[in-house]
């Protein structure tokens, strides 16, 4: 009766946040709660170090959400950013959490500049992943390359402190990958693959669960940064490289379990992906989805259409590819690509996933 309660109740508030995400007064009022939520809690950003505030002054409340809605106010915002990382991780968590992209001005200034937005969907309208590239492009002001996505950090400092510097939150990390594993209940000898492997943080999971692991990233330092911590625990690494995300196909299959995490929304081509590692993935493999912006609120099927602070502060200042993923066209290229969802919802997992079989 508990658990009967309990799925009511989660219906029942995602139903109210659908309803205040369409309301531009919700919206404010939300970013302000959160605001003040988070403030006592140090922000790390994935990839990026943050220093902290040593001012020892109490943080200012913070004001309700702004929002962009030009190049010259996202660029001002950027700059912010730039100034508050440097010298204040709480107010730039703030900032962040305090403004918001207005998508749909952006999308006009993109067609009075003769760009053409596609909404029906990538398998009705054939030009829809272009089209979006361009929009891409349009936002960041930059030509799309994926090494953008990586990012460079002094591993040597980062290994100091280890393994807690490679945490955002070492417990909460830890719980949601424990959980994984319990559900997978990964065999030793088994082959893990991670695409956008970034710190490294589940390909020590899986390795110190007996796997062998490989890995592709865009960064040059996680490669090394990961390539050190399995080293140092004894982790059986078959290839750890650095590359774009089709690098895979170079790879030695059949893998047991390939991994994403807070990386395929990184992925500019995501049908041929899904398709690669359809062919590179065991009979009986599974295919895992961590932390992705996935949602059933978006109001296109897939590409830029995420308007909270943090995307719009990557996008305009590493030009990283930034994209939002609806639900049901996400199941919708799971099964084109060769993919059946699993239904995890009976096991109780830290945070969003999703796990694909092979058909």
């Amino acid at each position: 009766m508990f658990e009967w309660f309990r799925l009511r109740f989660k219906l029942l508030f995602k139903a109210i946040l659908c309803f205040m995400a369409r309301r531009p007064f919700f919206i404010k009022m939300w970013f302000a709660i959160q605001a003040q939520v988070s403030s006592a809690a140090s922000f790390q950003p994935d990839s990026t170090p943050v220093a902290s505030s040593s001012s020892g002054k109490k943080t200012a409340p913070p004001e309700l959400v702004k929002t962009i809605s030009d190049f010259a106010e996202w660029d001002d915002f950027v700059a912010e950013a730039d100034r508050l990382f440097a010298v204040d991780a709480k107010r730039f968590e703030m900032h962040l959490m305090t403004h918001i992209l207005d998508i749909r001005a952006f999308i006009r200034q993109f067609e009075r500049a003769g760009g053409s937005i596609r909404k029906k969907g990538p398998f009705s309208e054939p030009d829809y992943f272009s089209k979006e590239m361009e929009f891409f492009e349009f936002l960041s002001g930059k030509k799309y390359d994926f090494k953008h996505e990586g990012y460079q950090l002094n591993v040597d400092d980062v290994m100091k402190n280890y393994p807690l510097s490679c945490y955002r939150n070492f417990i909460g990390y830890n719980l949601n990958g424990f959980c994984l594993l319990d559900y997978i209940q990964p065999r030793v000898g088994k082959k893990f693959l991670e695409l956008g492997y970034g710190w490294g943080n589940l390909i020590e999971l899986f390795g110190r669960a007996g796997c062998s692991v490989s890995g592709v990233d865009a960064s040059s330092s996680f490669q090394e940064l990961a390539s050190r911590r399995c080293a140092m625990q004894n982790i059986k690494v078959d290839r750890l490289a650095c590359g774009p995300f089709s690098s895979a196909d170079d790879f030695q299959g059949p893998f047991d379990y390939i991994a994403f995490d807070a990386a395929f929304h990184h992925c500019e081509t995501p049908v041929e992906i899904l398709s690669l590692l359809r062919r590179k993935t065991a009979s009986d493999g599974m295919l895992v989805f961590f932390n992705e912006p996935i949602t059933d609120y978006f109001d296109r099927p897939w590409g830029f259409i995420r308007s909270d602070g943090e995307t719009a502060f990557q996008i305009r200042k590493h030009a990283w590819f930034e994209v939002g993923i609806r639900t049901d066209f996400f199941k919708e290229l799971l099964e084109k690509t060769g993919w059946k969802l699993l239904d995890i919802s009976s096991h109780k997992l830290a945070r969003q996933t999703f796990i694909a079989k092979p058909i």
